[in-house]
């Protein structure tokens, strides 16, 4: 057995907009969630990284033995970590004698 209940035109429109209300600030509340997170993730991805870094030079000269040398570098940030976390290999020749350095640094 099912009862009907009679709304008035007033009263259904006033339950309506009264539910779209509700949908419209719980939407507005994810919205503001939303924002938020991509406002902190920004600020977190826009700190600048920082590490300091141990790197090891070996000369390598025709004829000579090998020399190797370390040293330590601190507070090295953006492009420059970047070239300092890559092996670089310099080769120059002059009058024969060659001459190559290569230096490996691990940053932390």
């Amino acid at each position: 057995m099912f009862t009907v209940v009679y709304m008035s035109p007033s009263m259904f429109l006033y339950c309506f907009n009264f539910i779209l209300h509700l949908q419209i600030i719980s939407l507005m509340k994810r919205l503001t969630y939303l924002h938020i997170f991509f406002i902190c993730s920004f600020i977190l991805y826009s700190c600048q990284k920082c590490k300091d870094c141990s790197c090891t030079q070996v000369a390598s000269q025709s004829g000579m033995p090998d020399v190797t040398q370390t040293f330590e570098i601190t507070d090295v940030c953006g492009e420059e970590l970047e070239a300092m976390e890559q092996t670089t290999v310099i080769t120059q020749t002059v009058g024969g004698i060659t001459q190559e350095i290569e230096q490996t640094c691990d940053c932390y």
